[in-house]
């Protein structure tokens, strides 16, 4: 009888797998305002060790004359093994919560974030919420809805 169970286990586990419904969950959220358009794409629901997608997309018609700052969430990125940014940022600094980027002119109308990174083999059952911001000059722009979380499970 409990060999019985833990075939059932084993399989509807197996199951799951192969369908798609243990691995990495992604969705892509976005924000306007100001003159801006943002799109980020990102993990859902992620396990520990896997690599997880993060990529920011920040738009302006007329480009980015003065550079580009982006906010992010520090709490989300400490849960992350980042391996790097690309394009790396000119610098970088924290303010305790937030982590600060600041990006020079890119080319064109379109600036594009992407991290290498996967989520830490600690961090389990618990879902990991962030926000990113852009800011450009000396106003904060596109600063409307676009919080994100990933639910990380075993």
């Amino acid at each position: 009888m409990a060999r019985r169970g833990f075939v059932t286990v084993l399989v509807a586990f197996l199951a799951l797998g192969a369908l798609g419904f243990v691995g990495v969950r992604t969705r892509t959220a976005s924000a306007s305002g100001g003159g801006y358009e943002l799109s980020l794409h990102y993990a859902t629901i992620a396990r520990p060790g896997l690599d997880v997608p993060w990529t920011l997309t920040v738009r302006h018609p007329g480009g980015f004359p003065d550079g580009v700052t982006v906010l992010v969430t520090s709490e989300y990125l400490d849960k992350l093994d980042q391996n790097g940014a690309s394009p790396a940022p000119a610098a970088e600094t924290t303010d305790g919560e937030r982590t600060i980027w600041r990006f020079g002119p890119p080319p064109g109308d379109v600036l594009t974030i992407s991290l290498d990174a996967q989520i830490q083999s600690g961090v389990q059952f618990t879902r990991v919420k962030g926000r990113v911001e852009v800011v450009a000059g000396s106003s904060r722009a596109a600063t409307t809805g676009l919080d994100f979380s990933t639910l990380v499970m075993p």
